[in-house]
């Protein structure tokens, strides 16, 4: 029996209607999920944490070891110094950054025979067998020891090459937490989406890639990240305490600035500062570009406060404690006699420029010792990313905060050149785009949160469109950025994309593909955390 149209358009209705509920059905499932998730800060916290810690833990799994930036150098630093070499001997070497030290023989593998060739696999590097102790040169001899301490610690307990991995995930879970902190910190503001806009712009592959490494610039990069954004948040809160209003851009109430923020800026301005050599100066120039975008009162009601004293203090003890070493062991008082470039200033300044062209693209990504760039469509959707919240910054901020973003973005832009030109008469042309990253994370932080605690009116689509555009955007260039990798170490860049169910002479543990495919939901995510991640300041 044909059925009447009168009943096939009711059975039409009642499928599309099945359909919506059970479409908002779903939705209503999943903002179930993210309330409960976001039902106190330590729940953020820790949402943040796992999800940052798993996609740098699947980065260090990516990455054969010794594959990263110097790597075998900073490790063999972290065994020595944990043993009670704190400096090592000196030798007759044209670089007298490096010392030699004793460490067990199975820390000896040589990656060279495929680093700086992006066309080899790494299935030509060889380990060691045979135990004992060597003696090494590592040419991070004099680098400044918190980092190498903590990290070096798993290798007392194990010294096969196995304990590497072991050493970066140490690596891996300190920048989580500080950057978890950062979020949690984010995510407590008026408009959350955009302050989160800023965070996800600023953490590029390069980012993860460099936290599952045995490399100091992970703290690094990570505690300048925890400082940039609690500085900022702790001067707001200061602020809004100073005026009595804590309907404010950061809530909280009169007369109290939150110790959870003051101790967990404190944390990660020290661990920055602690971290490499050269971190002193990027916290001097953090600490200055807030006293810019920050007006006078909440810097005097900072002050007042008995707990920020207290975080000032602490990091006081680190920064003193750093320049201690730095004066000691002068790890900046580098000579490489192979590699000075004897030229006019002008000269040097010149060719130290040349070289900064490609320290954005590594800044966004460039895997291994520097050997494989992102894609270009990776290193777009960055560019485009800050552009945007380039755009939001300078058109919701005061003047003072404009000024600060300018010099934030000419400071990423000179000090790199200023930086190699000054040292290329003792080392030659050194620095790499991964050591800006310190100073550059503040572009997009900066414009995130001044966009997110502006009173100036910001059009409701832009937290509606951009930012969900902007993660799905994050998600696809993380993705192709770690599958290049995968790609580099398998089979070589210019191969076959089709390596996944090929017959590989050296594969990372877990395999090409269930790496690839966990990092796929990983990173998926992170992005959506990105764009629903909230709390509310007064819950802890």
């Amino acid at each position: 029996m044909t059925p009447s149209p009168s009943e096939g358009v009711t059975a039409e209705g009642s499928a599309t209607g099945g359909a919506r509920a059970v479409a908002t059905g779903n939705r209503g499932r999943v903002a179930r999920l993210v309330e409960v998730l976001c039902r106190s800060t330590r729940r953020v916290w820790w949402v943040s944490f796992i999800l940052l810690a798993v996609t740098g833990s699947l980065w260090s799994l990516a990455s054969p070891l010794y594959s990263g930036p110097d790597e075998p150098a900073h490790t063999v630093r972290a065994v020595s110094l944990v043993r009670g070499q704190w400096l090592g001997q000196q030798t007759e070497v044209v670089d007298n950054n490096a010392l030699e030290v004793e460490v067990p023989a199975t820390y000896t593998a040589n990656p060279f025979c495929y680093v700086f060739e992006a066309t080899v696999p790494a299935y030509c590097q060889q380990w060691p067998t045979e135990g004992g102790e060597v003696e090494l040169l590592t040419t991070a001899g004099r680098h400044p020891p918190t980092y190498y301490a903590l990290v070096g610690i798993p290798s007392l307990f194990n010294q096969s090459p196995a304990s590497i991995y072991a050493m970066r995930l140490v690596s891996v879970l300190v920048s989580a937490a500080l950057m978890a902190s950062a979020l949690t910190t984010l995510a407590g503001l008026r408009r959350t989406r955009l302050a989160l806009l800023g965070f996800l712009v600023a953490l590029t592959p390069m980012v993860l890639f460099v936290s599952g490494l045995v490399n100091p610039s992970a703290f690094e990069i990570a505690g300048a990240i925890g400082t940039w954004v609690g500085a900022f948040a702790l001067l707001r809160a200061a602020q809004d305490t100073s005026l009595a209003r804590p309907e404010g851009s950061l809530p909280t109430r009169p007369g109290a600035i939150p110790p959870r923020l003051v101790w967990s800026t404190a944390i990660a301005a020290s661990v920055l500062v602690l971290s490499r050599a050269l971190a002193p100066v990027w916290l001097a120039g953090i600490v200055v570009v807030l006293l810019i975008v920050s007006p006078w009162g909440a810097m005097r009601a900072l002050a007042r406060d008995r707990t920020a004293r207290a975080g000032a203090a602490l990091v006081a003890l680190a920064t003193a404690g750093q320049v201690a070493w730095i004066v000691l062991a002068k790890p900046l008082a580098q000579v490489d006699t192979q590699r000075v470039i004897e030229d006019t200033l002008w000269g040097r300044i010149s060719g130290a420029f040349g070289r900064s062209i490609d320290y954005p693209r590594d800044m966004v990504g460039n895997v291994g010792w520097l050997d494989t760039p992102a894609p270009p469509s990776v290193a777009v959707v960055w560019l485009v990313l800050l552009l945007v919240l380039l755009a939001l910054g300078l058109v919701a901020g005061t003047a003072r905060q404009r000024l600060g973003i300018v010099v934030t973005l000419l400071a990423t832009i000179v000090v790199p050149v200023a930086m190699d030109a000054m040292q290329a008469p003792r080392t030659g042309f050194v620095w790499q785009g991964r050591y800006t990253i310190p100073v550059a994370v503040g572009v997009p932080l900066l414009c995130g949160l001044v966009a997110a605690t502006s009173r100036r009116q910001i059009p409701p689509w832009v937290s509606r469109w951009v930012v969900p555009l902007a993660a799905a955007g994050f998600v696809v260039g993380h993705g192709l950025m770690f599958v290049q990798a995968l790609k580099r170490y398998a089979v070589g860049v210019g191969a076959s994309w089709r390596f996944f169910d090929a017959e590989l002479f050296w594969e990372p543990p877990l395999g090409n593909l269930a790496l690839a495919l966990a990092f796929g939901v990983a990173v998926i995510l992170l992005g959506c955390w990105l764009v629903v991640a909230r709390r509310d300041p007064e819950v802890t």
